[in-house]
């Protein structure tokens, strides 16, 4: 409660000295938490500036003279008066006194501008403003009579223009909402301010600033510091010589400098990316004569007070101030703090630290990619609200617990903001570091209790970036340590990973596997990710490098949670505007990271965490488009989801939630298979407008068999004899020698090309293009990346977009390779966005498990054929 009561009923005040007394007692009281001053504060400039209201020249003694904890700066006098007297004679007094200090010391810093009158019946209070005007003091549009304020928030709790913002006490996310919007719109006619990062980096300045101010009660109130300034023609050059001062202050303290210097004043190093900002040069930048820092200071006025709020600054201004084009550049700096906030308490409950306190107080939390520093500040609010600590304790940890590390010094910069805000400090936030090179693993190897990171993902000189970052992650933590991590779900699914799963598995166990949509980090990409958390072991498990059957049996009875996110409380698109239906008791339809609050006030437990700590099922739900989305939350142990198929050690969820969609298990495909011949032969009519969809799925779908069927892993290359296309065999030339007697040319696409060209057509290099005799297979190696064709008779030909894969033994069935690998070939390139591509190397490694007995192999080859011959019919 910041804004109280003032008066007892129980208590009869007869005489002034009672009044005195009440009021004293009850201003330092707990409740109010004042430090009180009867005539003096100590201060003797300020002491000896009061008026004497019985002579020209002789020196005031106000009765009260209020000040904030632990400060020497009066924020407000106090005149007490007999009962029997008008309070309005007591309020005039003390707004003598109040009127005589500014005279008396003009440009004075941090001079009480609350005055308040007392009668022991009633309590009236106004303000004195920078144009030197009284004002009341008004919350919620009424006036503040017989309460006032506790004293945690009155420097900077209340406006310029008296109204008391600071009701709820801090600045929330809601308040910061309400102002970006508003400033962005200033932006709109300031051209330095339109677009790019300038505006973010501009705004977040602005709050820095303010944020100091109330730290540091010398340099006054936020709201009267452009009466501070000197010189200048009118209040818009006034606020901002304001903001200048304020920032040499600033740059010119060693200690706040090493803070927050490059807050106000940074040029990026070392990563070749050209951001730079002034905070001062883009002051300058701003034309005066038009209100716009008018504008500015009184939005920021009214905005209550930052010095303790507990919400993430950046990522607020980031999302409201960005454009489109800025938020797709600083994208890959910045995870949605939505899906933190959620993730997170998993990690609290599956590593016990929700309950243990003591651990926590000496905990080393590092992010080794910490963009703008989500992760950690989102997981030190955590610990604030889930212990009791004291101020002493906080310090401590935020001092101690907090490591940030980024190739980028502008985004170290920006995560600095946000653990400053979140709790003034850290133990390291570094820019301009590698934290991939050999040194960084030397001096944190299992150095860190908990990792928590979204690397960087693509190519990089350390190999796989995302990959690199995994291993890393893995090396820094402590033995029993526990990480989360967001990756491409290629890491998770393609074959070509499968070293680093192995890696993980060997090293930690994966209690949780977590997908999440494709739009979740829109609009700066639309790659699907997916998010692990895992534990490290001990020690690693005693196995040999790629011996999976040693993993297996080491492993197999581990258990791991897959959840799906359809809805991650924004909409499917670029657009990302909230979802926020709910159905009668409350409950969000469309979010499923969210708590929500019941229809009798009660919160509840996001959708996620129930179903992953609570192992709560997940009813059947629809997508906001009102279409089932099948199967979100699965727990099961490692052996069941390694055999017997998935024996290159996958981890995506959607792989075992979803696998309807790419992998159909023996029996269904039987069962299947027999209704489309009783649809053939008029049995039934259930495939009425879906049989060529039914027959493309049974022709495309993997079969998977039971744990009873035996399988024997080979690679492509041991199964085919493997060349790419001709080169310089360009469409131009395709056409200039097309012969409708010729052979069919096959390339990128996932069907022929449709053209035919003479068998000694040469290509653009003066070289005769290669042919081929069937049986063959063709594979799309970019456009249909991955796809795959079975040429059954004849010869052909293929440009530089296609592979043709011969058979080692031409008694081995194409039709069932067609289908037994086509899906898993297109996923090969599922982690790039563009035109995907499909490498030689890639090709030849990837796995083909064939079971055991063969009659399986040749029961579906021959139902392929038969079928495509049926779709045939149909096309």
């Amino acid at each position: 409660m910041f804004l109280i009561d003032f008066l007892s009923k129980e208590i009869a005040l007869k005489n002034e000295a009672d009044v005195q007394h009440y009021a004293k007692n009850t201003l330092e009281s707990a409740l109010f938490n004042y430090d009180v001053h009867q005539h003096k504060v100590g201060i003797p400039k300020i002491d000896t500036a009061f008026p004497s209201k019985a002579s020209e020249h002789g020196k005031g003694r106000p009765d009260l003279l209020l000040c904030s904890k632990d400060t020497n700066y009066p924020v407000c006098i106090w005149e007490n008066k007999d009962p029997s007297i008008s309070v309005s004679i007591a309020l005039t007094e003390a707004k003598f006194y109040i009127e005589g200090l500014f005279r008396n010391l003009p440009k004075e810093p941090s001079l009480p501008r609350i005055a308040v009158g007392f009668n022991g019946r009633e309590l009236v209070s106004e303000f004195y403003t920078n144009e030197l005007k009284w004002v009341q003091i008004k919350n919620k549009g009424n006036v503040a009579k017989d309460c006032f304020f506790n004293s945690a928030v009155i420097r900077n709790g209340i406006s310029n223009h008296g109204a008391f913002l600071a009701e709820k006490g801090w600045a929330a996310a809601s308040d910061l909402r309400e102002l970006l919007p508003k400033l962005k719109n200033i932006y709109r006619y300031i051209p330095a301010l339109t677009q790019g990062r300038k505006p973010i980096d501009f705004t977040i300045a602005l709050l820095t600033l303010r944020m100091l101010v109330e730290r540091n009660p010398s340099w006054g109130s936020w709201s009267e510091q452009p009466s501070f300034a000197v010189g200048v023609a009118d209040n818009d050059a006034a606020v901002r010589e304001r903001f200048k001062t304020l920032t040499d202050r600033i740059l010119s303290d060693e200690t706040l400098n090493k803070k927050y210097g490059e807050i106000f004043n940074f040029k990026e190093r070392n990563d070749g990316d050209e951001i730079s900002f002034s905070f001062v040069l883009t002051l300058n930048s701003i034309p005066l004569k038009f209100d716009n820092f008018s504008k500015i200071f009184s939005l920021l006025d009214f905005l209550p007070p930052l010095e303790h709020s507990d919400f993430d600054i950046f990522g607020e201004v980031y999302q409201s101030i960005g454009d489109n084009a800025t938020k797709k550049a600083l994208g890959q700096f910045f995870t949605g703090r939505h899906v933190i906030s959620s993730i997170l308490p998993i990690l609290m409950k599956r590593s016990g630290l929700d309950e243990d306190e003591s651990s926590v107080k000496s905990i080393k939390v590092c992010d080794p990619a910490c963009g703008t520093g989500g992760f950690l500040t989102e997981l030190f609010r955590i610990f604030k609200s889930s212990f009791n600590f004291n101020a002493k304790e906080l310090k401590r940890l935020s001092k101690n617990a907090f490591y940030g590390f980024d190739l980028s010094h502008s985004n170290a910069s920006r995560a600095s903001v946000n653990m400053y805000f979140a709790g003034d400090g850290f133990s390291k936030m570094e820019g301009g570091r590698d934290s991939l090179k050999d040194d960084f693993i030397d001096e944190y190897e299992d150095f860190f209790d908990i990792v928590v990171t979204n690397p960087p993902y693509g190519k990089s000189s350390h190999g796989r970036a995302e990959e690199a970052f995994l291993s890393l992650v893995i090396n820094i933590i402590k033995p029993g340590g526990w990480g989360v991590m967001v990756l491409p779900t290629g890491v998770l699914e393609n074959p070509r990973s499968i070293n680093s799963r192995f890696n993980l598995l060997k090293h930690c166990w994966v209690s949780d596997s977590i997908s999440l949509p494709k739009h979740t980090f829109a609009p700066y990409t639309q790659q699907k990710t997916a998010i692990v958390i895992f534990r490290k072991r001990k020690k690693p498990l005693p196995v040999l490098d790629n011996d999976i059957n040693g993993l297996l049996s080491q492993i197999k009875n581990d258990r791991v949670g897959y959840f799906i996110v359809d809805n991650d409380g924004y909409a499917n698109s670029d657009k990302r505007y909230p979802t926020n239906v709910k159905n009668q008791n409350g409950e969000l339809l469309h979010n499923d990271l969210s708590q929500w609050v019941d229809v009798n006030g009660n919160f509840q437990n996001s959708l996620i965490y129930d179903a992953l700590i609570n192992q709560i099922p997940v009813a059947n739900r629809l997508s906001e488009f009102g279409k089932p989305l099948g199967n979100k939350y699965l727990s099961m142990s490692y052996d069941d989801c390694f055999n017997p198929i998935h024996r290159d050690l996958a981890l995506l969820p959607d792989i075992y939630l979803r696998k309807e969609h790419e992998e159909i298990s023996f029996d269904d495909y039987q069962a299947r298979v027999a209704i489309v011949d009783d649809y053939l032969n008029d049995k039934t009519d259930i495939l009425d407008g879906k049989f060529a969809g039914e027959l493309n799925e049974l022709t495309s779908l993997p079969v998977i068999h039971g744990k009873d069927t035996e399988y024997k892993p080979k690679l492509v290359k041991d199964l085919f004899k493997i060349e790419k296309g001709s080169q310089g065999f360009t469409e131009e030339i395709i056409y200039s020698n097309f012969d409708s007697n010729g052979i069919d040319v096959y390339g990128g696409g996932s069907k022929p090309t449709g053209y035919k060209v003479r068998i000694d057509t040469i290509n653009n290099k003066g070289v005769k293009i290669k042919t081929f005799d069937a049986p063959a297979v063709i594979v799309s190696m970019d456009g249909s990346s991955g796809s795959l064709q079975v040429i059954r008779s004849g010869k052909f030909t293929a440009n530089h977009h296609a592979a043709v894969l011969k058979p080692l033994d031409e008694s081995f069935d194409l039709d069932w390779f067609v289908q037994s690998v086509e899906v898993s070939l297109k996923k090969e390139a599922s982690n790039q966005e563009g035109s995907a591509t499909l490498t030689k190397e890639r090709l030849e490694n990837q796995v083909v498990n064939i079971p055991s007995p063969i009659q399986k192999v040749s029961f579906i080859g021959d139902t392929r054929r038969r079928l495509l011959r049926i779709l045939g019919r149909f096309s």
